[in-house]
C-alpha cells in the first residue's frame, strides 16, 4: 500500500460511543458497527464508560475507556485498498462537496482537507466487537468519475 499524503490518529475517550466520519447518516444502526450515508458514515467506538469493574479510592474518578481511530488520506485511485489483512467493515464511496473531511463526535472534532470531492472509504479493525471498536483505521481514496466499488452498501445506495 503506498504512503498516505495524511495520516491523523485520534486516541480518546469517546463520550457518544461514536465516531463520525463528515455527515454522518441521519439514523445510526446501533447493531451495525459502521453506518454509512451520502456524505459521511458513522462508526460504533468503544464508548467512554465501558470500563472493566476496578477499584478506586472515594476521592479517584474512574477511567474512562478510550479508543483509537486512524485516519487516513491516499492520492492515486483506491485498487490497493483492498490489499488490506485487517477484516474490513466498510467499503462504500462518499460525496465531500467541500473538499474538508471531518473526524469526531459532538464534543471534538479534527478536519483535514479530502484528496477529492467523492471519495472511496475503506473502514477495516482488527479486533471486532460488537460492542464498539478499539481500534479502527479509515482510509480515503480520491474516486475517479465512473469508478464504483461493488460493494453492498455501493449498490444499495445507487439504486434509490
Amino acid at each position: 500500500m503506498p504512503s498516505p499524503l495524511n495520516d491523523l490518529t485520534l486516541t480518546r475517550a469517546w463520550g457518544w460511543g461514536v465516531a463520525v466520519l463528515n455527515e454522518g447518516p441521519r439514523d445510526v444502526d446501533p447493531h451495525a458497527l459502521v453506518t454509512t450515508g451520502p456524505r459521511g458514515l458513522a462508526i460504533l467506538v468503544r464508548h467512554a464508560h465501558d470500563v472493566s469493574v476496578i477499584e478506586v479510592a472515594d476521592d479517584e474518578e474512574v477511567p474512562l475507556a478510550t479508543a483509537r481511530v486512524h485516519l487516513r488520506t491516499f492520492e492515486g485511485t483506491a485498487t490497493d485498498l483492498l490489499e488490506s489483512a485487517r477484516p474490513v467493515l466498510a467499503d462504500t464511496t462518499i460525496d465531500v462537496p467541500d473538499g474538508t473531511l471531518s473526524l469526531g463526535d459532538a464534543e471534538h472534532e479534527l478536519t483535514l482537507a479530502a484528496p477529492a470531492r467523492r471519495v472511496r472509504v475503506l473502514v477495516t479493525t482488527t479486533a471486532c466487537d460488537p460492542h464498539g471498536l478499539d481500534e479502527v483505521w479509515v482510509d480515503v481514496h480520491p474516486l475517479a468519475d465512473r469508478e464504483v466499488p461493488a460493494t453492498t452498501e455501493t449498490k444499495r445506495r445507487w439504486r434509490r
